[in-house]
């Protein structure tokens, strides 16, 4: 890894106060959630945007409250759309 990506990576974890793992997550969420939020989300085996885009709307909101699980999807529909990338199909509710 590019000593500067490890730098970036590095510098997100000590700005929102987060252990390695959260890094993934931030990359793409970055301020709009709360280093809290992060922490249950890790605890919930949630690592990565993919597998935060499969929860359905009532499981995120059991997760981290329906303000933040609003945030969050404001935030997965703009990545979505801004990366062209498939979105992950969540659980039925």
């Amino acid at each position: 890894m590019p000593e500067s990506v490890a730098g970036d990576d590095l510098g997100l974890q000590l700005e929102l106060g987060l252990p390695a793992e959260g890094v993934p997550l931030a990359k793409v969420l970055g301020a709009e959630i709360g280093r809290g939020d992060y922490l249950l989300l890790l605890s919930a085996g949630v690592a990565n945007i993919d597998h935060l885009a499969l929860l359905n709307h009532e499981a995120l909101v059991a997760v981290v409250g329906e303000a933040s699980a609003g945030r969050i999807n404001g935030v997965l529909e703009r990545y979505y759309t801004q990366t062209a990338a498939p979105r992950p199909t969540p659980a039925a509710s």
